[in-house]
């Protein structure tokens, strides 16, 4: 067999591969996105810069049911060492008339850090606020989101 038979092959195989996926996609439930998509209607909020001594927060709800609630978050700095922060400790939910904590999170390090928090919430989450406090240049932090 000639090696151009054995590259025309492989390329058809990718496609045929690649074909098959997008199809199977289109056939299932659940969106790929499904969990962006439970929350979609609220958007990433952001504060503070990469400016020097500054750290640029992200967060962005992703998961929102009456048990759960999963922010995404993603910092950015490049000044800052964000290791000596604990997000578990520095971080709290509000949501009616209640405070929460978060029972995950990401362990943040170096200057740029991402990944999900989660909070055990009772109920549902129609307005609530998160607070991270202690990371500079802001020293708290408030994101709010209402009308879910």
């Amino acid at each position: 067999m000639k090696k151009i038979d054995l590259i025309i092959y492989a390329i058809l195989a990718a496609v045929i591969g690649v074909g098959i996926y997008t199809i199977y996609g289109f056939m299932t439930d659940k969106p790929a996105n499904s969990e962006i998509q439970e929350a979609g209607s609220l958007s990433m909020i952001s504060t503070g810069s990469t400016d020097s001594g500054d750290v640029a927060v992200d967060l962005t709800p992703i998961k929102i049911d009456d048990k759960n609630l999963v922010l995404s978050i993603a910092l950015n700095t490049h000044s800052v060492e964000l290791s000596q922060f604990d997000l578990k400790k520095i971080t709290a939910l509000r949501y009616n008339g209640k405070t929460a904590y978060p029972v995950e999170a990401p362990k943040i390090e170096s200057h740029h850090s991402s990944g999900n928090m989660v909070f055990n919430v009772d109920g549902n989450l129609k307005d609530f606020t998160v607070t991270i406090k202690g990371i500079p240049k802001i020293e708290e932090r408030v994101y709010k989101w209402s009308g879910r």
